[in-house]
This record gives C-alpha cells, structure tokens and sequence, in this order.
C-alpha cells in the first residue's frame, strides 16, 4: 500500500511536465496567501486620491509589453513567443530606468539577453510545438489569473504601509562612513547585505553550471 501511494503522488508530482509544476507552486502559494490574508487584518483596498501622470514614451513601452505579451499567448511559433518574452523583459528594464533603477535596469538588461540566448540555443533540441487544447487552456488560465491577482493585492498591501524605516536613515547616514561608496545601492548589495549577495551570487552560478552541462550532454545514439 506504501508503495502504492508513493507510484500515486509519484506520478502526480512528478510528471514531467514545467507547467503542472508551476500550477502546483502557484496554487500552494496563493492557498498560503488566502490563509494568512484570512487570519490577519491587512487594508487591502487602497484609495488612489491623486492623480499620476505618465509621459508619452512611458505609455508607448507599456502598449508595446502589451503587444509582446498577447503575441506570446496566441503564437505558435517558439522562436517569436521568446523574441516576445524578451521585448516584455527589455521593457520591464526601461521601466526600471525611466524611474531611477538604473543598476536594477541594467542586471535585467544582462539577464534578459543571457535568457533569449540560452533559450534559443535549445531551440533545435526541443520537441515540435503541438497546439494546446481549450481545456488545458482553461487549466493554465485559471492559476495564471489568481496568481496575478494576488501579486496586485500584494502589491498594494505594500504601498499601504508606511515606508519611514530607520534603514534608510541608517544606510545614508553610514554608507559613505563605514563602507567608502557613495552609491548607496551598490554599498548595500556589497557591504552590508555582503553575504547575501554572495548567496544569491552562488545560486546563479550553480544554475549556469548546470546549463552549460545540459548544453554539453548529448543523446545516445539509437542503436
């Protein structure tokens, strides 16, 4: 009976399949929020009483993420749906630049090239592209629209909250004294979040080791 169930939820969980995987992760994750949302008292309906201007070129990258990103869900075509994938990622880094991010901007920059490059690297190593049935659609839309819903209410519980922290007093006052860099950022990710970097650091070189491998590994000949 063991044994049994260990095939079952086997089977289940390990089906081989990315997009299963993700419903799984973003269902566990939503199922999470609503508890904690549920136990806690957190404002979630936010008044927007002033008005936010937008110049002409920020709304042009908006219609053209827009653009890329309906091209992405309606195209049968892997290499245009990871061009599209890419012109959301160099939009999302522009944003990032038109509001003073620009060192965030430029690791996104870095990252959306080193994607597109890897993925069209795969490209040919990847099966043909089969067309996705109404119900698998309905499967996949549903936990991409709750898990969107909830990233925009989580968004918006953090705007709600105060952003006076004594970090800020404390990194400004201290970045130059303690650290000798006058980028206060750049001071946080190396000196006082030192550590961490290296951790996230770590992460992303473990991960390009296994991509290099996976690029090198070569199927058997069939005898």
């Amino acid at each position: 009976g063991l044994l049994s169930f260990a095939r079952i939820q086997t089977a289940f969980f390990q089906s081989g399949k990315l997009r299963n995987y993700l419903v799984v992760i973003i269902s566990a994750f939503i199922s999470f929020f609503i508890i904690v949302l549920w136990s806690s008292s957190w404002n979630v309906v936010i008044p927007f009483t002033t008005r936010v201007g937008f110049t002409w070129y920020e709304i042009v990258f908006v219609v053209v993420m827009l653009i890329a990103m309906v091209k992405t869900l309606v195209t049968t075509s892997r290499l245009v749906a990871i061009i599209s994938l890419g012109v959301i990622g160099y939009g999302v880094a522009v944003v990032f630049l038109f509001y003073g991010g620009p060192d965030v901007a430029m690791t996104q920059f870095l990252i959306e090239t080193l994607t597109v490059v890897i993925f069209v690297l795969i490209l040919n190593r990847l099966p043909k592209f089969t067309p996705i049935s109404l119900k698998l659609q309905y499967k996949i839309v549903i936990p991409a629209l709750a898990f969107g819903i909830v990233m925009t209410t989580i968004l918006l519980m953090v705007i709600s909250e105060s952003l006076n922290s004594f970090l800020k007093e404390f990194y400004g006052a201290n970045s130059y004294i303690l650290a000798k860099g006058k980028n206060v950022v750049n001071v946080i990710l190396v000196d006082f979040r030192g550590i961490d970097t290296l951790g996230e650091i770590t992460v992303l070189a473990i991960g390009a080791i296994g991509v290099y491998s996976l690029l090198k590994v070569k199927p058997k000949q069939a005898k």
